[in-house]
């Protein structure tokens, strides 16, 4: 059973569900959110969206 998760906090940094590595990739890859820690336990920070 893999275990590995991302943790996922919002714009208040809040936590939200982990997610798994390929999803934050993901979210990364896209501008949906942002490294907000790299050592250690890595968090993921979902900026805030912006209509255009």
């Amino acid at each position: 059973m893999n275990t590995n998760f991302v943790f996922v906090l919002d714009t208040e940094r809040r936590p939200l569900s982990p997610c798994h590595p390929a999803r934050a990739r993901e979210l990364l890859r896209t501008g949906k959110a942002a490294l907000l820690r790299r050592l250690g336990l890595s968090a993921l920070w979902c900026l805030p969206q912006t209509d255009h």
